[in-house]
C-alpha cells in the first residue's frame, strides 16, 4: 500500500477510536449528571467573588481613566504628585460606586 493509504486508514482509525471514546464519556456523563451538576455548582460558588470583582473592575476603569486623564491635565508639571491625587481619586470613586451598589 501507498503511504498515502496508510495515512487514510490511519486517520479513519483514529476518528472511530475519538467517537468511541466521546460516547462512553458521554454515557458516564449522563448517568452522573446530580454528581456533575453540584460540583459545577461547588465551583461557581468558589469562583463567584472573583466574577464579580472582575466585572466591577472592567465596569470601573473608564470612569477611573477619565479621571486619571482630567486630573493629569490639572497637574502636569507634579508627575509624583498627580499619581497619588490619581490613585486617592479612583480609590474614593470605587469606594462610592461600590457603596451605592451595596
Amino acid at each position: 500500500m501507498k503511504k498515502e493509504d496508510w495515512r487514510k486508514i490511519f486517520y479513519q482509525s483514529l476518528t472511530g477510536f475519538v467517537s468511541l471514546a466521546l460516547a462512553i464519556l458521554l454515557f458516564f456523563a449522563i448517568r452522573e449528571i446530580g454528581q456533575i451538576r453540584s460540583s459545577f455548582q461547588w465551583l461557581l460558588g468558589v469562583l463567584k467573588p472573583v466574577i464579580y470583582g472582575a466585572v466591577m473592575a472592567y465596569l470601573l476603569k473608564t470612569p477611573c481613566n477619565f479621571l486619571e486623564k482630567r486630573i493629569e491635565a490639572l497637574l502636569p508639571e507634579k508627575k509624583k504628585t498627580c499619581q497619588r491625587v490619581n490613585r486617592s481619586a479612583c480609590d474614593c470613586f470605587n469606594i462610592f460606586c461600590y457603596l451605592s451598589a451595596a
